[in-house]
């Protein structure tokens, strides 16, 4: 896996370089980016492994809570990405860059 703290660092060094501050945005900078995401997405996949014994067994309680558990992580994951999504997004909207205008030109 990529280091998703690249992310985290140029996020930083842009809103540095434009005297903002992100430290109090949606994402904590102050963590190991790719630690946290590791963690929760071993944490998930270590409740997708739960469910799917559980469906070999074909016990429906086990699979249910295993479900429950797993949507959990999922929306755990999902708020992670969230919050970094709304840091980049403060970065596009916020007025304090002058972004240029893209011409209609612009190949990505």
């Amino acid at each position: 896996m990529k280091d998703i703290n690249l992310l985290k660092y140029s996020l930083l060094k842009l809103s540095e370089k434009n005297g903002l501050d992100l430290i109090n945005g949606s994402a904590d900078y102050n963590q190991d980016w790719g630690g946290e995401l590791e963690a929760r997405t071993e944490q998930m996949f270590g409740d997708l492994a739960h469910f799917i014994g559980a469906l070999n067994k074909d016990d429906q309680v086990d699979q249910l809570a295993a479900l429950l558990r797993l949507r959990a992580r999922l929306l755990d994951l999902s708020n992670f990405f969230s919050d970094l999504y709304e840091d980049v997004n403060y970065l596009i909207e916020c007025d304090s860059i002058n972004w240029p205008e893209i011409p209609d030109s612009y190949s990505y």
